[in-house]
């Protein structure tokens, strides 16, 4: 029994590369109004575009101290990550990590890897610990503060 061939079926099996070409240019354009908006932006919980500019602006450089999941923004502009998503492969199976998130909130802890690691800046989530105890030293000030992070820098920076 012969069937009958819409006119799409048709048109696919004669033609299988154009339709997909068609339909790739579709999905294509489809994209265009999203891209040429900026809607496909990172979110700026995870992706801090505004504090990596204000640091950029201001000329600061050093080690920072970043919050974990900063770490992919900071990879992205070269810029080397106290802390990343890698943590539980590269250090010690964990134990760095596991270290950094016991000492939040502790003071003592926070000073000595200030110095220890030569840190410069630091780039920390909206409700990290470190950051009323960098508020609290009198050596420390806030270079940048938006809805999802803040920036501080050694005084006199």
């Amino acid at each position: 029994e012969k069937r009958v061939r819409d006119g799409l079926e048709t048109l696919a099996g004669r033609h299988p590369r154009a339709l997909m070409a068609a339909a790739v240019a579709g999905v294509v354009l489809a994209m265009v109004p999203s891209v040429a908006n900026d809607r496909l932006s990172p979110a700026a919980r995870t992706y801090p575009s505004a504090a990596l500019e204000a640091v950029r602006d201001a000329g600061i450089a050093g080690n920072v101290l970043n919050g974990y999941g900063f770490g992919g923004a900071l990879i992205f502009h070269g810029i080397p990550t106290f802390i990343d998503g890698r943590a539980d492969r590269l250090f010690d199976n964990g134990a760095f990590i596991a270290a950094h998130f016991q000492e939040a909130g502790d003071a003592d802890a926070l000073a000595a890897t200030l110095v220890d690691h030569g840190i410069g800046w630091t780039l920390l989530p909206q409700g990290d610990p470190a950051i009323a105890l960098l508020d609290a030293r009198e050596d420390w000030v806030r270079l940048h503060t938006d809805e999802h992070t803040v920036v501080h820098v050694p005084a006199g920076s």
